[in-house]
C-alpha cells in the first residue's frame, strides 16, 4: 500500500467552448428631417439642417448620418428651440 501521492498533475484543460459573436446593430427611433442643406463648392463644403428631438445628442446624429446615409460628417452643430 503506497501512501506517496503523485507530484504529477494532469494540466488544467480548458473545456472547448465556441466563440459565439453577438452583432450588435443600432437601430435609431428618432425623426430627423432635412430642413435646408447646400451643395458643396470649390471653398465650401457641403453642409445641412436638420430638425430633430432635443433630446438627440450630437453624436447619436453624426452616427445617424454616417451608418445609416453613409454620409461623411465632419461636425455637428445643435441648437435647441423651444
Amino acid at each position: 500500500f503506497d501512501h506517496h501521492k503523485s507530484s504529477f498533475t494532469m494540466p488544467y484543460r480548458v473545456p472547448y467552448r465556441r466563440a459565439t459573436q453577438q452583432f450588435r446593430m443600432w437601430m435609431p427611433n428618432m425623426p430627423l428631417m432635412l430642413v435646408s442643406a447646400r451643395s458643396a463648392t470649390p471653398t465650401h463644403g457641403a453642409w445641412a439642417i436638420f430638425r430633430t428631438w432635443p433630446r438627440a445628442t450630437k453624436h447619436e446624429i453624426k452616427e445617424y448620418l454616417t451608418k445609416i446615409y453613409n454620409l461623411p460628417v465632419k461636425k455637428v452643430n445643435t441648437m435647441n428651440y423651444e
